[in-house]
């Protein structure tokens, strides 16, 4: 695996200028410069992994034709309109005082499945942490420009590779049948989608041995060395 050292939080790219915008610009140079000249490490295409479609559509104008695939893990996609209530709601609501813990119960309690509360208590401790040390005003700014944001069905057109949408059964953010419904909408046929029984929203956290199992099937038959 190769990732930049200046991306702190990969799904801000989809909501707004930060660090990750910088991250995905210098890991392509980095990526192109190494393809060029086979060192450190040689490899003819890249598989690219994000929670979220406009990195994708990012890394696809700094990388192609070097990148080849994308993989989303969990992205948001096409937002229901309930949820961009929700999320505009969530906005005001961690600015507020004691609304920063607040919210970090609530999406603890919401983002993975009754299966992994039960199996991995642990993970909404960590998805508390995680929310109450991100800085309130920066998750704000996240919600908000997430619930304001056009989405997939204008977005899904710039994406010049093969796309692998990854997402839970029960993500409270994106409904299962819609991973399904958005692959089709990937131009040429090249969109795939697979949905993981009892997995919320942070298939990564909940299943991680699942969703490494299904990352290695996607780029099996890739000719050659694959930057992951």
């Amino acid at each position: 695996m190769y990732r930049s050292d200046r991306i702190r939080y990969r799904d801000m790219r989809a909501v707004g200028e930060c660090a990750a915008a910088l991250g995905t610009d210098r890991l392509a140079r980095r990526l192109i410069s190494a393809r060029c000249q086979s060192r450190p490490f040689p490899f003819w295409s890249v598989v690219f992994l994000s929670a979220s479609h406009r990195d994708a559509i990012h890394a696809t104008e700094k990388t192609l034709p070097i990148l080849s695939r994308t993989v989303l893990l969990s992205p948001t996609l096409e937002l229901p309109p309930a949820n961009r209530a929700s999320l505009s709601e969530r906005a005001s609501t961690v600015l507020k005082r004691e609304g920063h813990l607040q919210i970090s119960q609530a999406v603890s309690s919401s983002a993975i499945s009754l299966t992994s509360h039960a199996e991995q208590p642990l993970a909404a401790a960590f998805i508390k942490h995680l929310v109450l040390t991100t800085r309130a005003e920066s998750y704000a700014q996240a919600c908000r420009n997430l619930s304001a944001h056009p989405g997939w069905a204008e977005d899904v057109g710039q994406i010049g590779c093969e796309v692998f949408i990854l997402g839970g059964e029960e993500d409270y953010m994106v409904p299962g049948a819609d991973i399904m419904k958005r692959a089709e909408q990937v131009p040429e046929g090249r969109g795939k989608g697979v949905i993981m029984k009892n997995v919320g929203h942070w298939g990564g956290l909940e299943v991680p041995e699942q969703v490494g199992e299904e990352l290695l099937k996607f780029v099996q038959g890739e000719e050659g060395k694959v930057a992951l």
